[in-house]
């Protein structure tokens, strides 16, 4: 018998004392990255007061078929921490939970949140971020977000969109940007025409190559500052704070 899975749980259905939450994430072969993300766990349990916790690598978890099974728990709570419903997500998602529902064998309820990149509080740290770097001269500063991209797909420029259109509405700075490292725009192309000051932001999970060597190297020499991945800015963890909060308030903001 598996469990059951529910992707908008109302709160008062979960008790976080028995409850675990699952962080699932692409993963990552930088032990840095699986340090922090075990870190984010670690104070999302405190936080709501969950009975357990851990964070599951999707590529390398699947890999290797490492799904534990999560005693004494009614609940599974589980948050994809993705910046976009791509074709990652959609074809290893589906496997993850079901490794998940057969190692519970029925023991749990497992409830599936929304992903991470679709959060509002994600475009209030990625803006707050960028304007520390702010100009207060002429031209003021334009944001640019990278982004993957992907030519099998539009989910990581629909949700970079709409980010996009979240921080254009905050009036922070002159012009809000999105680029793509295997879509269009280019971030070099977009960046070269631009005049005054701008600010590049990776939407990345981890500060991979994707966010140094790939981004980096495109860029111009001229009046940017190329900032790191956001996923690794230590106030990520309000983000996904923000994100289970949705479904189950925090004694601590009682």
């Amino acid at each position: 018998m598996s469990g059951t899975r529910s992707h908008y749980p109302p709160a008062p259905a979960i008790n976080p004392a028995d409850s675990a939450l699952v962080l699932g994430w692409y993963g990552s072969r930088n032990d840095a990255d699986h340090a922090r993300m075990d870190a984010h766990v670690r104070d999302l349990v405190h936080m709501f007061d969950f009975a357990s916790g851990c964070s599951i690598p999707l590529m390398l978890g699947a890999d290797a078929g490492f799904f534990p099974r999560i005693e004494g728990v009614r609940h599974v709570v589980v948050l994809p921490v993705f910046m976009c419903e791509g074709r990652t997500l959609g074809q290893r998602f589906p496997t993850f939970l079901r490794q998940i529902e057969a190692q519970q064998a029925g023991a749990s309820i497992i409830h599936t949140l929304p992903i991470i990149g679709g959060h509002q509080s994600l475009a209030q740290l990625v803006a707050e971020r960028a304007a520390k770097h702010l100009n207060r001269g002429p031209g003021g500063t334009k944001l640019v977000l990278v982004a993957h991209g992907s030519t099998r797909d539009q989910g990581s420029v629909v949700a970079t969109q709409t980010l996009r259109d979240r921080i254009r509405k905050m009036a922070i700075f002159s012009a809000v940007h999105d680029a793509y490292l295997e879509a269009s725009p280019d971030p070099a192309d977009l960046v070269s025409g631009m005049a005054g000051d701008c600010v590049i932001e990776g939407l990345f999970l981890t500060e991979g190559r994707h966010s140094t060597h790939d981004l980096e190297s495109r860029i111009p020499g001229r009046a940017s500052r190329c900032l790191g991945a956001i996923g690794i800015d230590p106030r990520f963890v309000d983000v996904l704070s923000a994100a289970v909060g949705d479904a189950i308030p925090s004694p601590l903001a009682a």
